[in-house]
C-alpha cells in the first residue's frame, strides 16, 4: 500500500479554522471499497474524524478527504492509521500531518509539478 497525502487546505479562504486533508491510497492487490474503508481511521487529539472515498475504476487506487479539521490557538497533529492485517500481514501504519496554530503562517509543502507544464509549488498556512 502506498499512501500519498496532499496536505491539507482550508475550506473556505477567509475561515482559517476549518480545513480538509485530501490523499489517495494505491494498493497491489485490487480491493473491495467496503473492506478497504475498514482498514483506516483518523483522528485530531482524541477526536475521530470521517474519511470520506472516492474509489477509481480500477479498485486499486482510493481518493479520500478528512474532512473537519479544526486549526486552533495551539499546534496540532492529524494521525491517519491503517491496520489491514486481519487480510494481509504486516501491512499496518500511521502517518502524521502538521496543523499549525491560527496564529502561526509558514511553508507547509512544497512540490515540483511536472505535467502539464513544469512549476513548483508551495503551500503557505
Amino acid at each position: 500500500m502506498t499512501i500519498n497525502v496532499e496536505g491539507y487546505q482550508t475550506h473556505n479562504e477567509n475561515d482559517l479554522v476549518w480545513n480538509r486533508i485530501k490523499g489517495s491510497v494505491n494498493t497491489a492487490d485490487v480491493i473491495d471499497i467496503e473492506s478497504f474503508k475498514n482498514y483506516f481511521t483518523s483522528r485530531q487529539n482524541s477526536k475521530k474524524l470521517k474519511i470520506a472515498w472516492e474509489p477509481a475504476g480500477d479498485r486499486r487506487t482510493f481518493n479520500f478527504t478528512i474532512d473537519s479539521v479544526k486549526r486552533t490557538e495551539q499546534p496540532g497533529k492529524v494521525e491517519i492509521l491503517w491496520d489491514a492485517t486481519p487480510d494481509y500481514n504486516k501491512v499496518k501504519g500511521r502517518h502524521e500531518v502538521d496543523i499549525p496554530s491560527l496564529s502561526d503562517y509558514k511553508v507547509m509543502d512544497v512540490r515540483v509539478i511536472q505535467q502539464p507544464e513544469q512549476y513548483v509549488q508551495l503551500l503557505f498556512q
